[in-house]
């Protein structure tokens, strides 16, 4: 009877184990500058919203930029996003991201994730308390105009795969600890700079590690 009930125990654990297995992200999620395969890759997760993210992002941009003049294509560049709760529309301009990605490619991810930090205070939870999540995608649309209002406006609402995509991209940043933006990771392993390292103090920080390349 004991080992019964010891074998169902065992069984329920691995069934739950199983089921709460983080889905394999999509490469769409990954939005990545410098040369693929770079023996370092220096991952970055960002939320639109948070004024942290954008400039660590600008620094960290610079910083490839500087380290490849030194090391040529030996660090690359991922930018994955999550959602913070808090900021509350974070998540549809991080999906109409993934939507501007779907339709006109990978760059112009970028430059859509540009524009918005460039008007983050327009998309800040006090000045759309009282709009319509229809008014904010509306509005969202016409301050970066990358694609016809129309269609963005059907994707967000209606595109399942698009919003599959999201719930699969927040999923890896949580199995990733991701519980704040931005945190940095190097080839995979969590590493203590914030959004206030300048590019100086992430050279001396990446010369630190005494990686061979």
């Amino acid at each position: 009877m004991h080992r019964i009930a010891s074998l169902l125990i065992v069984l329920c654990l691995c069934f739950i184990l199983h089921s709460q297995t983080p889905p394999v992200p999509p490469e769409s999620i990954r939005h990545s500058l410098g040369k693929a395969g770079s023996p370092l890759n220096l991952e970055i997760f960002i939320d639109h919203l948070c004024p942290d993210s954008s400039a660590a992002y600008a620094t960290v941009a610079s910083v490839l930029e500087s380290w490849n003049k030194l090391h040529p294509d030996s660090l690359q560049l991922t930018v994955i996003v999550t959602s913070l709760p808090y900021h509350h529309n974070s998540w549809f301009a991080a999906k109409g991201g993934l939507l501007i990605q779907k339709i006109l490619g990978d760059e112009a991810w970028f430059r859509w994730t540009e524009a918005i930090w460039k008007n983050q205070d327009v998309f800040y939870n006090a000045p759309t308390a009282n709009m319509t999540a229809n008014d904010v995608l509306s509005t969202m649309i016409a301050t970066v105009p990358m694609i016809p209002a129309a269609t963005f406006l059907d994707h967000m609402m209606n595109d399942d795969e698009l919003e599959e995509s999201m719930r699969v991209a927040w999923k890896y940043a949580e199995s990733r600890s991701c519980w704040a933006t931005p945190l940095f990771y190097l080839n995979g392993v969590m590493i203590p700079m914030d959004s206030t390292a300048t590019v100086a103090q992430w050279m001396t920080y990446l010369n630190s590690l005494s990686i061979s390349l």
